[in-house]
């Protein structure tokens, strides 16, 4: 993990360094349409926990993990402000295991997911640092979990970042994110989870 982070930063910089002339047209930027494509790859920290449904006492079921998020997403871009597009991502944790049953449980998690969402660069239009500031949603029909909790699920994503114009068309920077996870698990009640996430993004639009 910790070689994961280093290297992260160093991608980070390096977009930074490289950063190019933003793409003015007659002295005025470009609100272009167009391809949209964006490369998420960055270290999370997942919590599932649910409830078994035949135990009074110590129903309780949990599991917390860190390891990689990756997601991967194409459509298009409006006027450089507004991407709508579909995705699919992948997330792998190890970590640990609590309440019933804890010792025979697996202390590691998997994720598969696709999906549709948004990407808005709401100040695109400014011609300060700003304007490579973005907020974005994405919803996720997901299989797998962690701890033997959850098996087919859906997820609602929340994250920003922020980025440094390498080219043209090309972006890379930082992204903070993270989920909110209900599943409809047929052993467990009221299977649920939650993560948040760095990571390196680099985006075409």
């Amino acid at each position: 993990m910790k070689k994961l982070i280093l290297f992260l930063i160093s991608l980070v910089a390096f977009a930074a360094a490289e950063e190019q002339p933003l793409p003015y047209q007659n002295g005025v930027i470009q609100n272009r349409s167009g391809f949209y494509f964006d490369f998420t790859l960055g270290g999370v920290l997942r919590h599932f926990e649910a409830e078994h449904p035949n135990i009074v006492n110590n129903d309780y079921l949990g599991y917390t993990g860190k390891g990689i998020h990756a997601s991967t997403r194409i459509g298009g871009i409006i006027k450089g402000v507004v991407a709508i597009f579909g995705g699919a991502e992948l997330e792998i944790t190890s970590g640990k295991t609590s309440g019933w049953d804890k010792d025979r449980r697996k202390n590691k998690s998997f994720l598969a997911g696709i999906g549709p969402g948004v990407t808005y660069f709401p100040f695109y239009e400014s011609t300060g640092d700003i304007r490579n500031l973005y907020i974005g949603t994405t919803a996720n029909i997901l299989i797998g979990g962690g701890g033997r909790i959850g098996l087919l699920g859906a997820n609602i994503e929340f994250e920003t970042g922020f980025l440094w114009n390498i080219s043209d068309r090309y972006y890379a920077g930082v992204a903070i994110g993270g989920d909110f996870y209900g599943s409809g698990d047929i052993d467990y009640d009221n299977a649920q989870g939650r993560s948040i996430w760095i990571a390196f993004k680099f985006i075409r639009k």
